[in-house]
Protein backbone atom coordinates (compact mmCIF):
# COMPACT_ATOMS: atom_id res chain seq x y z
CA UNK A 1 0.00 0.00 0.00
CA UNK A 2 2.45 2.24 0.93
CA UNK A 3 4.96 1.99 -1.83
CA UNK A 4 1.56 2.41 -4.13
CA UNK A 5 0.87 5.43 -2.36
CA UNK A 6 4.45 7.04 -3.56
CA UNK A 7 3.81 5.51 -6.55
CA UNK A 8 1.14 8.18 -7.46
CA UNK A 9 3.33 10.77 -6.78
CA UNK A 10 7.24 10.28 -7.05
CA UNK A 11 7.30 9.35 -10.60
CA UNK A 12 5.54 12.34 -12.25
CA UNK A 13 8.10 14.65 -9.87
CA UNK A 14 10.97 13.13 -10.71
CA UNK A 15 9.95 13.73 -14.25
CA UNK A 16 8.72 17.17 -14.17
CA UNK A 17 11.96 18.06 -12.42
CA UNK A 18 13.78 16.97 -14.98
CA UNK A 19 12.47 19.54 -18.22
CA UNK A 20 12.34 23.53 -18.12
CA UNK A 21 8.86 23.37 -18.96
CA UNK A 22 8.05 21.46 -15.94
CA UNK A 23 4.50 21.57 -16.64
CA UNK A 24 1.54 18.98 -16.11
CA UNK A 25 -1.53 18.65 -18.45
CA UNK A 26 -4.94 18.68 -17.14
CA UNK A 27 -5.78 15.48 -17.37
CA UNK A 28 -2.38 14.15 -16.15
CA UNK A 29 -3.14 16.31 -13.30
CA UNK A 30 -6.56 14.51 -12.96
CA UNK A 31 -5.26 11.06 -13.00
CA UNK A 32 -2.51 12.12 -10.60
CA UNK A 33 -5.20 13.30 -8.13
CA UNK A 34 -7.25 9.97 -8.89
CA UNK A 35 -4.35 7.63 -7.92
CA UNK A 36 -3.46 9.96 -4.55
CA UNK A 37 -7.15 10.29 -3.41
CA UNK A 38 -7.73 6.56 -3.94
CA UNK A 39 -4.21 5.56 -2.48
CA UNK A 40 -4.99 7.58 0.61
CA UNK A 41 -8.78 6.48 0.88
CA UNK A 42 -7.65 2.85 1.08
CA UNK A 43 -4.84 3.14 3.55
CA UNK A 44 -7.61 5.03 5.75
CA UNK A 45 -10.21 2.42 5.17
CA UNK A 46 -7.28 -0.33 5.83
CA UNK A 47 -5.97 1.55 9.29
CA UNK A 48 -9.88 1.68 10.30
CA UNK A 49 -10.57 -1.95 9.38
CA UNK A 50 -6.79 -3.14 11.34
CA UNK A 51 -8.58 -1.59 14.52
CA UNK A 52 -11.73 -3.26 13.49
CA UNK A 53 -9.48 -6.71 13.11
CA UNK A 54 -7.71 -5.76 16.57
CA UNK A 55 -11.10 -4.95 18.76
CA UNK A 56 -12.16 -8.87 17.17
CA UNK A 57 -8.72 -10.01 18.70
CA UNK A 58 -9.17 -8.89 22.04
CA UNK A 59 -12.65 -9.04 22.85
CA UNK A 60 -13.26 -12.53 21.07
CA UNK A 61 -10.11 -14.44 20.80
CA UNK A 62 -11.41 -17.65 21.08
CA UNK A 63 -14.15 -17.34 18.18
CA UNK A 64 -11.29 -14.72 16.64
CA UNK A 65 -10.41 -17.51 13.97
CA UNK A 66 -13.82 -18.64 13.25
CA UNK A 67 -14.51 -14.81 13.09
CA UNK A 68 -11.58 -13.94 10.84
CA UNK A 69 -10.96 -16.68 8.82
CA UNK A 70 -9.32 -16.00 4.91
CA UNK A 71 -12.53 -15.41 3.51
CA UNK A 72 -13.35 -12.43 5.99
CA UNK A 73 -9.97 -11.09 5.14
CA UNK A 74 -10.23 -10.95 1.36
CA UNK A 75 -13.23 -9.58 2.18
CA UNK A 76 -12.10 -6.56 3.98
CA UNK A 77 -9.21 -6.06 1.92
CA UNK A 78 -11.37 -5.78 -0.67
CA UNK A 79 -13.39 -3.31 1.06
CA UNK A 80 -10.22 -0.89 1.70
CA UNK A 81 -9.47 -0.95 -2.10
CA UNK A 82 -13.27 -0.14 -2.78
CA UNK A 83 -13.93 2.65 -0.50
CA UNK A 84 -10.48 4.12 -1.45
CA UNK A 85 -11.88 3.76 -4.91
CA UNK A 86 -15.29 5.33 -4.00
CA UNK A 87 -13.12 8.16 -2.61
CA UNK A 88 -11.27 9.00 -5.39
CA UNK A 89 -14.78 8.72 -8.24
CA UNK A 90 -16.25 11.13 -5.71
CA UNK A 91 -13.18 13.09 -5.15
CA UNK A 92 -11.71 13.71 -7.81
CA UNK A 93 -14.70 15.72 -9.76
CA UNK A 94 -14.41 17.73 -6.82
CA UNK A 95 -10.82 18.45 -6.75
CA UNK A 96 -10.95 19.49 -10.83
CA UNK A 97 -13.94 21.49 -11.11
CA UNK A 98 -12.75 24.05 -9.00
CA UNK A 99 -12.54 27.29 -11.47
CA UNK A 100 -9.03 28.41 -11.79
CA UNK A 101 -8.11 32.08 -11.41
CA UNK A 102 -4.82 34.19 -12.44
CA UNK A 103 -1.80 31.83 -12.25
CA UNK A 104 -2.64 28.18 -12.31
CA UNK A 105 1.29 27.45 -11.28
CA UNK A 106 2.11 24.95 -7.85
CA UNK A 107 5.62 24.90 -6.68
CA UNK A 108 4.80 22.19 -4.66
CA UNK A 109 2.32 19.20 -4.40
CA UNK A 110 3.54 17.74 -1.39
Amino acid sequence: MDTLFIGATAPELLVDMVPRDRTISFVACGIQIFRYVTMIGSEFFLLGLTAYDRYVAGCSPLRYPVLMDHKMCLLLAAGAWFGGSLAGFLLTPINVTVPYYGSCSINHFL
